[in-house]
């Protein structure tokens, strides 16, 4: 239910810890139009 009420903040929250995993603090201050190309992809 959380997921479909808000994709972008769960997608944000998953990408942030992937990010922060990788040591790459800087990429997680990526702007909402980066998240929206990358779910676009998918």
């Amino acid at each position: 239910g959380i997921e479909a009420k808000q994709p972008n903040s769960a997608i944000r929250k998953c990408a942030r810890v992937q990010l922060i995993k990788n040591g790459k603090k800087i990429a997680a201050f990526v702007p909402n139009d980066g998240c929206l190309n990358y779910i676009e992809e998918n």
